[in-house]
């Protein structure tokens, strides 16, 4: 696989769906601080045990633009993640829905759960009485 600049958002996309292109790709992308990156509607997060790295993912303005945006539409991202299960939720009527979480011991497991906690939260927000996001904070 020739790999352009920034790598491949969706490793779907890719020419080999075989592990050694999987790698590469997110090597590559994480080379560039592309911490996230979808295999079709799966999110891999890669730690990049960086504040630097880190702290400019998890700003409001960015939460915000995610919002009503379908899984797809922008960068890779654990708040597309929680968009699609939010949206799931208000389309469904309120219908359960998951996430999955999956890794290894410290690879930022809780940390991924409470980025998509926080924004479940800020997103469910109308007013000053926000039963839900009291709720999602709760379980936190």
């Amino acid at each position: 696989n020739e790999l352009p600049e920034e790598g491949v958002e969706d490793m779907t996309r890719l020419n080999y769906l075989h592990e050694p292109a999987l790698l590469a790709n997110l090597r590559h992308r994480f080379a560039r601080d592309h911490v996230y990156t979808y295999t079709g509607k799966i999110c891999i997060a890669v730690n990049p045990f960086n504040w630097q790295v880190s702290k400019p993912l998890y700003v409001e303005s960015l939460l915000r633009t995610y919002r009503r945006q379908a899984l797809g539409e922008l960068p890779p991202h654990v708040y597309a993640i929680a968009e699609d299960a939010y949206q799931r939720i208000a389309d469904d009527g309120g219908s359960n829905q998951s996430v999955l979480v999956s890794g290894e011991s410290g690879a930022g497991k809780t940390e991924s759960v409470k980025i998509m906690m926080q924004y479940l939260a800020v997103v469910s927000m109308s007013g000053s009485q926000n039963r839900v996001a009291s709720q999602v904070m709760a379980t936190n």
